[in-house]
């Protein structure tokens, strides 16, 4: 029994190791998302951007074979199969981890080039690999001064991308600009200038451009705390939800409604009747509560995840008195953060105001409304 035990387990054995050595020679999809093929990039003026690529280990086209992808069909021209137009099949703005407790942010194109890998076997077209030219504006200008420039081998397949370093949740929200993008094969070498300046030549006319690509970076996709800008207790002087004398809105008797965007009433918000129930938004945003018993004037105000909680602003100078998510009528303060170029209102309500500095030189505090969140503060 023994023996057999020992039998079977061998064969187990051997299956397991007969299916680890075929992997990489099944389908490669499932390895692309962790395996980055690295490119070449000769060309780097772009001002604080860098260019990069990272390809795909997935569907190639095989001279020969029965099973190549759609796209592998038909003859480039001149006979090489690799000169027919590349396929841009969508753009994106991932974000990775930098130095320190800082982000790295790239504007990138999927790019598809059908017989890319051919080209570089037994010197096919070397000359003819995939390249990717960025510049500055809202269309590709292949024979700008400034660019970024990269040439790719190793797979038909590749994300490539203009990269900016030592973003920040303080820095969030960017903007970084307006780039394009070209995707050019078989331009022997020459580069996508000469190609501009030499249409009639085989290559010299399979490109295909990414035009006007916005790259904004927003504190959500950077994973940054957002501080709620408003709650459901934040009341106007309508009489209903929000209105003086109404505990659960924040009103109280003798109140005068906040302005602004304090004063106006939350309208996604489930109100859960007379005092001390609380306010719920129907966006998942936590409960706001005004306790009963509080007033007339220095009202007692609940809201989940505001004011004193982790990572937002103020937090550290919040807790020592009134702790996490607890404000009050005179608790108002305004705190800078990350420095003297934004600042925050902390409200009555535990709710944030930001205002974004403008002007040059120091001391010069100007925080004009379309700088500020809510944008009617």
């Amino acid at each position: 029994m023994s023996g057999r035990r020992f039998s079977i387990a061998f064969r187990t054995l051997s299956w397991a190791l007969a299916l680890l050595a075929v992997l990489p020679f099944l389908g490669l999809s499932g390895r692309a998302a962790a395996q980055c093929l690295l490119g070449t990039c000769t060309v780097q003026t772009l001002p604080g951007a860098t260019a990069g690529v990272c390809g795909v280990n997935d569907e190639i086209c095989i001279a020969g074979s029965p099973s190549n992808p759609s796209g592998c069909a038909g003859n480039g021209c001149n006979g090489l199969l690799n000169c027919r137009q590349p396929v841009i099949q969508g753009s994106f703005i991932e974000i990775v981890p930098g130095a320190g407790n800082t982000f790295n942010a790239r504007l990138g194109i999927d790019v598809r080039a059908w017989w890319n890998v051919w080209a570089g076997l037994n010197n096919n077209n070397p000359n003819g690999r995939l390249g990717v030219q960025w510049t500055e504006g809202s269309a590709a200008n292949p024979c700008a001064s400034a660019q970024g420039f990269c040439q790719y081998l190793q797979s038909d397949h590749a994300r490539c991308y203009i990269e900016k370093t030592g973003l920040t949740c303080g820095g969030a929200p960017y903007d970084l600009g307006v780039y394009s993008a070209r995707a050019s094969v078989c331009d022997g070498g020459f580069g996508s200038c000469f190609c501009a300046q030499n249409p009639q030549f085989c290559g010299c006319w399979r490109a295909t451009d990414q035009n006007n690509l916005s790259f904004q970076v927003t504190p959500a996709m950077l994973g940054c705390p957002i501080p709620p800008p408003e709650n459901c207790g934040e009341g106007g002087g309508d009489g209903g939800p929000g209105g003086p004398g109404d505990p659960l809105a924040g009103g109280g008797a003798g109140e005068s409604p906040a302005a602004g965007a304090a004063g106006a009433s939350c309208p996604k918000c489930v109100h859960g009747g007379a005092p001390p129930a609380c306010s719920q938004g129907v966006a998942g945003r936590g409960p706001s509560c005004s306790p009963s018993g509080g007033g007339p004037k220095a009202l007692l105000r609940y809201h989940a995840g505001s004011v004193g909680s982790p990572n937002f602003p103020g937090t550290s100078v919040w807790t020592p008195r009134l702790g996490r998510n607890w404000s009050h009528d005179f608790a108002e303060r305004i705190v800078i953060d990350p420095d003297v170029n934004r600042a925050w209102l902390l409200t009555r309500h535990g709710t944030f105001r930001e205002f974004r500095k403008t002007g040059g030189g120091a001391g010069t505090f100007a925080y004009p409304l379309a700088n500020n969140t809510p944008s009617d503060e």
